[in-house]
């Protein structure tokens, strides 16, 4: 395995060479402020925009998806809070501020919706 660039390319080598190409990828050392600054704040603010967003995490068993998305004390005994919390908290921060705009009869409806599948 090797990381052709910094950010964006994997490759496999060997009998069965093959390239992966991603948006983003992250290190273990990656902070989950990091992350979610660079892939999901500004996903959240699209959604005030009029665009649907989803946010999912996806690897091998043990590669971080659940401390990833909810948080806890990490690897480096470190803890840091989710995607999943801080998107709750950045959509009624959002919410809160256009409501305190909004003109009569005007309202922010929140519908949101989490799914977590398991298949080992």
């Amino acid at each position: 395995l090797t990381a052709v660039d910094r950010s964006t390319l994997i490759q496999l080598r060997g009998s069965g060479a093959k390239g992966y190409a991603f948006d983003r990828r992250f290190g273990q050392d990656s902070t989950s402020d990091s992350i979610y600054d660079d892939c999901v704040a500004q996903l959240v603010e699209s959604c005030f925009k009029g665009y649907n967003a989803t946010v999912m995490a996806y690897g091998q068993t043990g590669s971080g998806k659940t401390h990833t998305m909810s948080g806890g004390v990490g690897i480096h005994g470190k803890t840091e809070e989710g995607v999943t919390p801080r998107v709750i908290r950045h959509v009624f921060r959002i919410a809160d501020q256009l409501n305190k705009k909004a003109k009569p009869g005007e309202k922010v409806q929140v519908t949101a919706y989490a799914l977590e599948l398991y298949n080992e």
